[in-house]
């Protein structure tokens, strides 16, 4: 195991913030000097392709499953059969390639806020579960159990708005390109590059305002990007995945190899890019999902960034921008959720 040094890790915070939504936690990441000449080449194993969106189509949303909080953000379903209704008609619209950009947006936060509230209420498992069809159910319980594996990350919530900047994310089918891109040159399966996307900065949503620790997309420390980046930029979408891609082949080289999905060689790497068991479950749990349902990709791409906070979910919607001078509890009292 190579040797790493601790850091801040700055938006791996959307670990939390797209998923569990905190920040502000100690993580290790390599930083050494590695051999490029022992990365191989790699043949990855062909993987399903999400549809790609074709003529718009409008859908109105049923007031009697969606509404909306004072912040304007679709407010949590305050029951099972609530949630499960908005996990049928999310779907309904993620699942439909035909479906309207601003219809898939709204349905994509309808569904993160679902599991948001699934995810912390594991009592309601077996109730949501019998309002969905089969399939259905097996999606929601599996993404429960996804959004389940980062816990244990952060101890307590901070008390603090994170120095924050949230921007517009680059189009789905522009990210799923870069990351079948990625497969196709290092091996590494493009389910987990969008899982680390997603988790990492909610698909390059976070930009942080610190110089200090990590920065870009896929979250990478100065060292380790002098080696993987390759001179790219490392604020970019492209860049920041292929260079994810190049690290977590060279890691995964180092392991024995080879990089299928579930992997032992995959996992280990994966375990390098952040050196906690629990980041690895997650990453590998939001992975799977999309090899077995690969439009999920398309609901992740809207989710949007919520800040786990001493008062509760924060709504950072695209625009937001702080310093981190001011509490949790001075934002809601002057922006009420």
């Amino acid at each position: 195991m190579p040797p790493a040094t601790s850091r801040p890790w700055l938006a791996a915070a959307a670990v939390f913030a797209v998923l569990i939504a905190t920040l502000w936690f100690s993580a290790s990441r390599t930083s050494h000097e590695h051999d490029l000449e022992a990365l191989p080449t790699m043949t990855p194993e062909a993987t399903p392709t999400p549809d790609v969106t074709p003529t718009p189509l409008s859908t109105p949303t049923p007031t009697t499953v969606v509404e909306f909080g004072a912040s304007g953000a679709p407010a949590p379903p305050a029951d099972p059969k609530l949630l499960a209704a908005q996990l049928s008609w999310s779907y309904a619209l993620i699942d439909d390639p035909a479906t309207a950009p601003a219809d898939l947006d709204l349905a994509g936060h309808v569904q993160q806020v679902a599991y948001r509230r699934l995810g912390s209420t594991p009592a309601w498992d077996e109730a949501v579960a019998a309002q969905l069809p089969p399939e259905l159910a097996t999606r929601a319980l599996a993404n429960a159990a996804a959004r389940r594996s980062f816990k244990g990350l952060i101890p307590e919530p901070p008390t603090n708005m994170p120095p924050w900047e949230i921007i517009e994310p680059e189009s789905a089918d522009a990210l799923l390109g870069y990351c079948q891109e990625a497969e196709a040159t290092f091996g590494i399966p493009w389910q987990y590059l969008a899982a680390i996307n997603l988790i990492e900065t909610g698909m390059g949503r976070i930009r942080g305002l610190s110089t200090a620790g990590a920065r870009g997309p896929m979250q990478f420390i100065a060292p380790t990007w002098e080696t993987f980046g390759r001179g790219g930029d490392i604020d970019d979408p492209h860049d920041s995945i292929m260079a994810a891609g190049r690290y977590l082949a060279y890691e995964a080289a180092n392991a024995g190899g080879p990089v299928a999905p579930g992997s032992a060689a995959l996992l280990d790497a994966l375990w390098h890019y952040n050196n906690h068991d629990a980041y690895v479950n997650g990453v590998e749990a939001y992975a799977r999902i999309m090899i077995d349902d690969p439009r999920a990709f398309y609901g992740y791409h809207q989710w949007e960034i919520y800040y786990w906070s001493s008062e509760g979910d924060i709504w950072l919607p695209v625009g937001w921008k702080n310093d981190g001078n001011e509490t949790a509890a001075e934002y809601v009292a002057a922006h009420p959720q």
